[in-house]
């Protein structure tokens, strides 16, 4: 078993043999602890489904989902290739080790610069987003004369019934091609030929999608549509790429709560595997045909837990519940507040204690939506469940923070960001993310 977080009770999850105590001492709260070998284990587990399919299929994962130069390194190492959404994440990649044929370039709002950068550096794909980022990359290539592979992202019109913000696989949305569109971008790469080469066709139904059937109906889709482009068009395309999504089961496990309230939304509890969308889409492949996957979330989300102290402890209302005022608002956990995400909160140095006394929990920012209630739940009466008698001082851990955490870190209210340490798997505790001083804060301010 991988060093991380292990399910030891039917109610908590315990910090696997960790000092949190010496933790948040030697390197201050809040403080995000992540663990290597769980990382280095869903890259792996991802890869070796895909390759069960055939053994040309490749795993690029979505740094989006996190950036940092030590979590990139171990993902590098643990065989996968990368997919960036901008020239920084580009610029992170290739830091990281990551050669340019490993690396695929999406995004709606590419820039000319870094499709110069792009380009010129020999990138192993680019997914084309619209006709005006086609018409730019078809200078481009001109201008530079030299060849660049592409992918059309196009929109399947899938709704996978998840959660409403992730869902990009519409013509609600803002990604991609239409299929009417199709005609028009082959006829413009058939023209920019031998500059342009079409490579493949990429389409992406959301982040923690509900079921792995969503990805059959879009591989199908796509299918249909590559076999249309060769008959017309006479290309030959080498790969599909059905983007990422894979979920993760933040909610854990079944949670009960008194006076008959419901807990949170079973969006949050998604639990197929990569296994299992190798099952539905094993037999669906042609002979020579590449298969690509562009994960982020099922890579890195349940491989950290961040760790944050309680500063106050107040009451506000006689016979209510008392107020947790911890180190760690929104400013640390963003997606608490813009898409109403849940993270699993329990006591880090008490986990195996029972969980049945309600606390509201606030952060530190003078914000009133800096709080972290249990979304969609109707529960009045409380917002989590803690060990009784909590006091200030006391440590919490949000368990499952490794995704979309760090990259989206601010300074609002002047509060300064979380730094963040790997556990590796010979257990040593290793800085990757500097703690941030004052001087950072004005760092990029010109008087």
């Amino acid at each position: 078993m991988v060093k991380g977080l292990t399910k030891r009770s039917s109610n908590n999850l315990l910090l696997d043999g960790l000092d949190v105590r010496r933790l948040a001492q030697e390197f201050g709260t809040p403080l995000f602890v992540f663990f290597e070998g769980k990382i280095i284990e869903n890259a792996q587990t991802v890869l070796n489904s895909l390759r069960l399919l055939g053994p040309k299929h490749r795993v690029f994962y979505a740094c989006k989902a996190n950036s940092n130069l030590a979590i990139l390194k171990t993902i590098r190492q643990a065989g996968l290739d990368l997919e960036v959404n901008s020239g920084g994440e580009l610029f992170k990649g290739l830091r990281a080790g990551f050669k340019p044929e490993q690396i695929i370039f999406n995004g709606v709002g590419k820039t000319e610069t870094e499709l110069i950068k792009a380009i010129s550096v020999g990138l192993h794909c680019i997914n084309i987003d619209s006709f005006s980022e086609l018409d730019s990359i078809i200078a481009i290539a001109k201008d530079l004369r030299q060849e660049v592979s592409v992918a059309l992202r196009l929109i399947p019109e899938i709704k996978d019934g998840g959660h409403q913000g992730l869902e990009t696989g519409h013509s609600q949305g803002k990604f991609g091609f239409h299929p009417t569109q199709l005609e028009e971008a082959c006829q413009k790469i058939k023209e920019a030929q031998p500059w342009v080469q079409l490579k493949g066709l990429h389409a992406h139904v959301g982040s923690q999608l509900v079921s792995p059937y969503s990805y059959q109906a879009a591989l199908k889709r796509l299918l249909d549509l590559k076999r249309e482009i060769e008959n017309r068009f006479d290309f030959s395309l080498e790969h599909l790429n059905l983007g990422g999504g894979i979920p993760v089961n933040y909610l854990r496990e079944e949670l009960e709560y008194p006076h008959g309230c419901k807990g949170p939304s079973a969006n949050f509890a998604q639990n197929f595997k990569a296994s299992d969308l190798a099952k539905v889409l094993k037999g669906m492949l042609p002979e020579g045909l590449s298969l690509y996957m562009e994960p982020g979330r099922s890579i890195v989300g349940d491989t950290a837990f961040l760790l944050t102290q309680i500063i106050r402890k107040k009451f506000i209302r006689p016979g209510s519940a008392p107020w947790l005022i911890i180190d760690a608002g929104f400013n640390i956990l963003l997606e608490a507040l813009s898409y109403q995400w849940y993270f699993h909160l329990i006591a880090a140095e008490r986990p195996e204690a029972p969980h049945d006394t309600g606390y509201f929990i606030g952060g530190p920012l003078c914000d009133g939506g800096d709080i972290f209630p249990i979304p969609g739940s109707d529960c009045p009466y409380y917002h989590r469940l803690l060990p009784r008698d909590m006091e200030e001082g006391d440590l919490l851990a949000f368990l499952d923070t490794g995704a979309y955490t760090l990259e989206q870190m601010t300074y609002y209210n002047g509060r300064l960001p979380a730094a963040a340490v790997m556990v590796t798997q010979e257990g040593e505790i290793r800085l990757i993310r500097r703690r941030e001083t004052y001087e950072d804060l004005i760092a990029q301010d010109v008087l």
